[in-house]
């Protein structure tokens, strides 16, 4: 059974990897700067995703 905490820390590790790639879109891909925004997206849907996760998974 996957417990609260792994699918916490899978969507943690997921926010941190596309905001990684959202920066290097910016700063060492110039050419690719628009794909920015839409990591800024999936960044906010995922925090949205992890602050109901908390409230509603039970024990």
């Amino acid at each position: 059974m996957i417990t609260k905490n792994i699918v916490l820390l899978v969507l943690w590790i997921l926010i941190a990897v596309i905001a990684m790639a959202s920066l290097a879109c910016v700063f060492f891909f110039p050419q690719y700067k628009l794909l920015a925004p839409f990591g800024a997206v999936l960044i906010f849907n995922l925090l949205l995703a992890v602050f109901l996760l908390k409230r509603n998974i039970k024990k």
